[in-house]
């Protein structure tokens, strides 16, 4: 996790909330954090939106939430 901390931090427009969001989310799934750890290796100008542009649309988290909500109405 001290790699993805340490490139999160490196994000031009880095800030805390969105550095342990990440860390969160990538606790949550190894595939997750080696993939945004990948990401980040590949892209080092990119910016938070461009990170969370890419967590949520390929890495799956809006799909997550989606199914989450869906558990929680028909529960």
């Amino acid at each position: 996790m001290e790699e993805l901390k340490e490139l999160l931090i490196n994000v031009s427009d880095s800030y805390y909330d969105f550095v342990e969001s990440m860390l969160d989310e990538a606790t949550k799934s190894n595939m997750r954090k080696n993939r945004l750890i990948e990401f980040l290796t590949n892209n080092p100008e990119t910016t938070t939106s461009e990170v969370l542009a890419y967590v949520v649309d390929d890495l799956g988290l809006y799909n997550d939430y989606v199914k989450k909500q869906e558990s929680r109405i028909f529960a």
